[in-house]
């Protein structure tokens, strides 16, 4: 496998050189009609397979994630964990899934944005008030006004 692909690469239609895999859980994204054949039609040809990452790849790619103050969905974890078990580069236009490959070192390429420059850091603070919370706080409420809590780069 040479590249992972998140699910902008088929929204994108990207095409890869060579065999691509992704996680199940990113086909399950794949939901409107071109990108759903575009998906369909690289596995029909054998260029692309589905494929679940290891339990430690995953462990590890949440521990990163927390370290980080980046909240990824079970999607973007899988396919951050399938890179770490096949060595394949990722293909996302995801930022926050390119920050935690960069904190992991699994070498990305965007498929049509260009991409984060390095490593991004992360502040919280409420919407309302202006209270500082830890990066995991983001799109929660504020104990003090009740607004919302935005995550913004440091």
């Amino acid at each position: 496998m040479n590249v992972v692909l998140d699910a902008g690469a088929f929204f994108s239609r990207f095409m890869p050189e060579g065999e691509a895999g992704t996680t199940p859980s990113v086909a399950a994204e794949v939901r409107d009609a071109e990108s759903r054949r575009h998906l369909d039609a690289l596995r029909a040809a054998g260029i692309l397979s589905l494929a679940e990452p290891s339990d430690a790849s995953l462990s590890q790619v949440r521990n990163s994630c927390a370290r980080a103050g980046d909240t990824l969905s079970f999607a973007d974890v899988s396919i951050l964990a399938l890179a770490i078990d096949t060595g394949a580069r990722l293909i996302t236009d995801d930022y926050g899934v390119q920050n935690v490959a960069l904190r992991l070192g699994i070498p990305w390429s965007p498929s049509r944005t260009e991409g984060i420059t390095g490593p991004v850091r992360w502040k919280c603070r409420c919407s309302g008030c202006g209270r500082r919370y830890p990066p995991s706080s983001h799109d929660e409420a504020c104990e003090v006004c009740g607004s919302r809590i935005v995550r913004r780069k440091a």
